[in-house]
């Protein structure tokens, strides 16, 4: 278990985030980029992280003055660029009579390791990626955060690191607090192994909530063969002479998951 801080965010820092990532959203088509972080939803390792072609970018965001109360450090967004297998950056913004504005030109992104300006279309390739662990991680709960969100839950906080857990917190429509334990496999495999420790995290989750579920999400290349495919439901494991096929950034995949199974009836079995 890793205690994760909840830093809360000043209005002052989100009103120079939102200009951030509305500069960053009209360098392009909006149908060419893919937020990943857009929204202020503590913990913090990046403040924003997009995707564009097949490059991941996680985004520091902080003041030309440095007066604001930043909720994270730029380290922090160097560790989600690679563990993602992405580039760190950051957006240096100014004040003016107009708002807030970057203070460098163009995309106003900068290396947070080397410090030279970067254009993010300029890095984007032909190159097939395949995804990271970090990636699919993460990319698994956005789908249950999804599903989450469409029942009528309000998502309170997630974190996509596979060694923090829960990965999901959120609030039901009665206003009563639950967290998700999330796992995903790649296809062939159809259902991620439950963590051997079920009962430390609900031990340690005990102080906010006793209600906590465990789901599985599978994830496939839709090359594979696929039963169902309509509704994904699902990977057959048996089809024949199976070459699974990799997981490739920005490439189309078929996910199938599993209802919300209260821990307690993982610790009964």
């Amino acid at each position: 278990m890793h205690p994760v801080p909840i830093n809360k965010v000043s209005q002052e820092f989100t009103d120079c985030w939102v200009a951030a990532i509305q500069h960053i959203a009209t360098r392009v088509d909006p149908n060419t980029i893919f937020f990943i972080k857009q929204d202020l939803t503590p913990p913090f390792l990046e403040h924003i992280s997009f995707r564009l072609g097949n490059q991941i970018f996680c985004v520091h965001v902080c003041d030309q003055d440095q007066e604001l109360v930043v909720p994270s450090e730029s380290q922090a967004t160097i560790v989600a660029s690679e563990k993602s297998n992405g580039i760190p950056c950051k957006i240096v913004m100014q004040e003016t009579s107009d708002g807030w504005i970057p203070r460098t030109s163009g995309w106003g992104l900068t290396h947070l390791i080397t410090g030279e300006l970067i254009n993010p279309e300029d890095l984007v390739t032909d190159e097939l990626i395949e995804m990271s662990e970090w990636e699919l991680q993460d990319f698994a709960i956005q789908i249950v955060r999804h599903v989450l969100e469409q029942k009528g839950h309000k998502i309170r906080s997630w974190v996509p690191d596979p060694k923090i857990n829960p990965q999901i917190w959120f609030i039901d429509p009665e206003g009563r607090d639950h967290f998700v334990v999330v796992r995903w496999v790649k296809y062939p495999d159809i259902h991620a192994v439950v963590p051997h420790n079920i009962g430390e995290i609900m031990e340690a989750c005990a102080l906010e909530s006793n209600s906590g579920f465990f789901t599985s999400v599978v994830i496939a290349n839709p090359v594979n063969k696929i039963i169902n495919p309509e509704n994904l439901n699902l990977l057959d494991p048996n089809t024949e002479e199976i070459e699974v096929q990799p997981l490739w950034r920005g490439a189309d995949l078929l996910v199938d998951l599993t209802d919300l199974i209260p821990l307690q009836e993982l610790m009964i079995q």
